[in-house]
């Protein structure tokens, strides 16, 4: 870092160059952040975790942490042992995430020992000495107890699935205790990872919980930068285990997505292929939790940064993906070609004789995604035949698995083709008990069913669906493929049926999986561990934060497992306002409408072109993030479809609550015209998310204000003013004084929060997003633990009610970690927006309040006003959340 004396300011304005002074420093690595893989294991040296190199051949790779911005194209390394001469600048090797990375074979005759490796980083651009450092390592090559511990292990991995799972067990345990005992924590580490795999192959509860024993400690090396490559092993077992928890028990995804993610995160450390194993688990959870969008852009993150994949993990992260989108209702015809498209890569890439099975796997879902482009390739589905054929003595119960989704792909094809009877053939010909097929099965019946007319028969061919898909508590945890499709199909067939209100309870299913789990730890054990947490994220030193990564999985662990608790309840649905739900079924707009105590009617069902509709509001999100069209613009945009989505004149009473599922969920129905004016201009609109209702007292007295905590935010001054003149006795937390500490000591007891901060989401749990506040971060679940009485949270920065699309009611980002933990009102944005339209919106927001007016008024009043100064496109992305009140099970 450059420093100048501040008296020759002026003089370093005018000179080109400046030397540098004494107190300059080039970094270190502790300075900027580095992992090391390559090398055998690590050994403790004069107190410190030290390289252990064991092979002759072994390859160290040396990767840094880069800055968001930072320019790495011309960095060269010189990693020179003592005493070596002419050794040559490196190249970047490999760049993975946010790490850039440099490989050195060692050389053959470096002595046992200890050996000194130099290392310095340059940009070449201007010279710049990026880091410069020592390491030490020890040299072991010639240690004939390693050799044969490693020796061991390597026999004992080549039995996997040859010998019974407890003999598998011992054996790999008897080598992680000869590992520990040869100083081999890394080798010893390894064998109990495999041996709790085979353990959760096993598939047993007492198998897991035996597992479960032993990835308890990962030992003192855990979460050290020369340990990143064990560490990110570690995590995966776990998040697997986590994955594989039995349905009686309780939700363990939380769990299994902070494994997976701190799996991803050490993978890209180190630049390590397996990455992409990590990060088709957490795709395979956000899938689960009904944001498949998000899943397959994950996976396409995981491909772009995997060139050093073998060909056998990009097919199955493609393959994965494929399966998701051919099962996702709302993916679009581009999304649908680009995955035909990238599989038959993948099919090309896999050698046919190196996993045969596998290859029919892959060949079977690319007729699953044909059949959904309108292609029929019967030749295709031949060969898949052939190979699996082919590939039965390899493995058995794989060649079982597989075999029921040949006739099934040739069913939906047929479905396709406009063929219902042979589409029956087909799929009533699956002999198969396995959940995933007996449900697919019956829906591809269903359909059949109903393009012929047998509605009666297509009932009862769904509902045996529908029993695999929501069993009590574990609907939200099995997420079986094609669920979403499946329950809209049988909503559908409802509708057919004459039966509205089984149609509404299907669809309402689906916000039930998209809801936010509660936590079941509450009192002062909650607060406990809400405090270990926030203390956990402040930075630390490379040697402490260690520890606080490994102490703050367990803590997150405890605070997002999911069981019943006093605090949450099922909420009566008492509320005299109209509720709205709009769902594309097949291919028809339909719009539902329920009040209390009456029975749902349906408002509309239109006949539309599905791919027409998913283009246009494709189109609308993208106006409302550039934010440029005027208003006749908006209006002829709009237009193409919003008459169809505003409701007829006798639904629109003063207030009503909007639930949209799927691609509907981009439309901003405020903004929508009718008439001269909007929809918001004639009634207050609520967006309903999902969530678990909970008992909340919303009785609170004083109001908190949080405002530019980082003081990088342009209006906050003149709003900051509004609030001190409207509510002088409110808290205000601005600046410097907007710390954790004080936002948690002034949010009990508070019945309003406007909170003005930059925000970081999480892309599956949203209690776990963190806004950022003057000191440090603050969690979600930190805010509600202690906000038990808030009626109001306006979240008042960019993008706080953002969401990709969903099967259920919505989740609209951190806006819907709020509303979907029970807070009544939360006002949101589900776009960038403009400082002064916000300031004015919120001007008029908190005057009618203060004047009075209940949380929608004062928002339908603060639409109104700014829907005169500012262009509907804008405005349109200010929306107002509220909690679903469930009605007890449903299916």
């Amino acid at each position: 870092m450059r420093r100048f004396d501040v008296a020759l300011t002026l003089l370093g304005l005018i000179l080109t160059a400046v030397a540098c002074g004494p107190g300059d420093r080039v970094p270190n690595l502790d300075d900027r952040g580095y992992a090391l893989a390559g090398h055998d294991d690590l050994v403790t040296l004069d107190g410190r975790l030290v390289p252990r190199v064991i092979r002759p051949d072994a390859s160290l790779r040396l990767c840094l942490e880069t800055r968001i911005g930072e320019d790495v194209s011309e960095w060269s390394a010189r990693l020179a042992f003592e005493n070596e001469t002419g050794v040559e600048p490196l190249p970047v090797s490999r760049v993975s995430g946010g790490s850039v990375c440099f490989e050195r074979v060692l050389p053959p005759a470096l002595d046992e020992g200890r050996a000194v490796l130099s290392l310095q980083v340059v940009d070449a651009y201007d010279g710049a000495v990026v880091l410069s450092d020592r390491l030490t390592l020890l040299i072991d090559r010639d240690n004939p107890v390693a050799a044969a511990v490693r020796a061991e292990y390597r026999d004992a991995i080549r039995k996997l699935g040859r010998v019974s799972t407890g003999d598998y067990v011992d054996e790999m345990t008897g080598v992680s205790r000869r590992a520990r005992e040869a100083e081999l924590p890394l080798l010893a580490a390894s064998a109990d990872a495999i041996a709790a795999y085979a353990l959760r192959r096993d598939g047993s509860e007492a198998s897991r919980a035996t597992a479960g024993r032993l990835l308890r400690s990962p030992g003192p090396w855990f979460g050290h930068p020369l340990a990143a490559p064990r560490t990110a092993d570690w995590h995966y077992e776990r998040g697997a285990l986590a994955q594989a928890q039995g349905p009686s028990g309780p939700n363990r995804l939380p769990e299994a997505w902070l494994h997976f993610s701190e799996a991803d995160r050490q993978y890209s450390r180190v630049a390590s292929p397996k990455g992409i194993n990590a990060a088709t688990k957490r795709a395979e959870i956000l899938r689960r939790r009904g944001k498949g969008e998000d899943a397959v852009d994950l996976i396409d993150r995981a491909l772009s940064r995997c060139a050093d994949c073998e060909p056998i993990q990009r097919s199955f992260a493609r393959n994965s993906q494929a399966f998701m989108i051919a099962a996702d209702p709302s993916s679009t015809s581009e999304r649908l070609e680009r995955a035909r498209s990238a599989l038959r890569q993948a099919i090309a890439e896999l050698p046919e004789e190196a996993q045969p099975l596998e290859r029919v796997n892959l060949l079977v879902n690319q007729g699953l995604l044909d059949a959904r482009a309108g292609v029929v390739d019967e030749q295709l589905l031949a060969l898949a035949v052939e190979v699996l054929e082919r590939g039965v003595a390899s493995d058995v119960e794989r060649a079982r698995e597989l075999r029921p989704w040949v006739p099934l792909a040739r069913g939906v094809a047929a479905l396709v083709r406009g063929d219902p009877a042979g589409a029956r053939r087909h799929c009533a010909s699956i002999a198969a008990t396995e959940p995933r097929v007996v449900a697919a099965r019956a829906a591809c019946l269903a359909e059949a069913w109903s393009e012929g007319g047998e509605i009666d028969r297509a009932w009862a061919a769904i509902a045996e669906a529908l029993e695999i898909h929501q069993v009590g508590e574990e609907a939200a945890t099995r997420a079986l493929p094609r669920r979403d499709h499946d329950i809209r199909l049988a909503a559908w067939i409802a509708l057919e049926r004459g039966d509205p209100e089984q149609a509404w309870e299907l669809l309402e299913s689906l916000d039930r999986v998209t809801a936010e789990p509660p936590s079941f730890r509450n009192g002062a054990e909650r607060k406990e561990l809400l405090s270990a947490l926030r203390t956990l994220h402040r930075p630390a030193g490379l040697s402490a934060q260690a520890l606080r990564d490994a102490q703050m999985d367990d803590v997150r662990r405890q605070l997002t497992d999911s069981a019943e608790s006093p605090e949450f309840r099922d909420g009566g649905d008492d509320d005299s306002r109209p509720k709205l739900r709009y769902g594309l079924l097949r291919d028809e707009l339909v719009i539902l409408r329920r009040h209390s105590f009456e029975r749902v009617s349906v408002l509309r069902r239109t006949p539309v072109d599905a791919a027409e509709l998913q283009a246009w509001t494709r189109e609308i999100e993208i106006a409302l993030q550039q934010g440029v069209l005027d208003d006749p613009a908006w209006r002829e945009l709009a237009g193409r479809f919003g008459p169809l989505l505003v409701p007829p004149p006798s639904a629109l009473s003063p207030r009503i609550e909007l639930i949209a599922h799927g691609i509907l969920q981009r439309v901003p129905f405020a903004a929508l015209p009718l008439g001269d004016g909007w929809l918001g201009d004639r009634t207050q609109v609520a967006h309903v998310v999902a969530s678990i209702p909970r008992s909340r007292s919303t009785e609170g007295g004083h109001s908190v204000f949080v405002t530019d905590p980082t003081g990088d935010l342009y209006a906050a001054a003149r709003s900051r003013a509004v609030y001190q003149r409207l509510f002088p006795q409110a808290r205000q937390l601005g600046r410097s004084e907007a710390k954790v500490e004080a936002l948690l000591a002034a949010v009990p007891g508070a019945r309003w929060l406007h909170l003005d901060a930059h925000a970081e989401p999480d892309l599956a749990y949203p209690g776990l997003s963190r806004f950022r506040l003057a000191d440090a971060d603050v969690f979600v679940e930190e805010i509600l633990a202690v906000g038990n009485k808030l009626e109001l949270v306006n979240l008042s920065g960019c993008r706080t009610g953002a969401q990709r699309i969903s099967a259920g009611g919505g989740r609209f980002g951190m806006g819907g970690a709020f509303a979907g933990q029970g807070v009544p009102h939360v006002v949101a944005t589900r776009a960038d927006v403009r400082d002064e339209l916000v300031a004015d919106f919120n001007e008029h927001l908190y005057t009618t309040l203060s004047a009075g007016g209940d949380v929608p008024t004062a928002y339908s009043a603060g639409l109104k006003h700014v829907s005169r100064r500012h262009p509907a496109v804008r405005w349109g992305a200010l929306i107002l959340l509220t909690p679903s009140a469930a009605r007890g099970d449903t299916l």
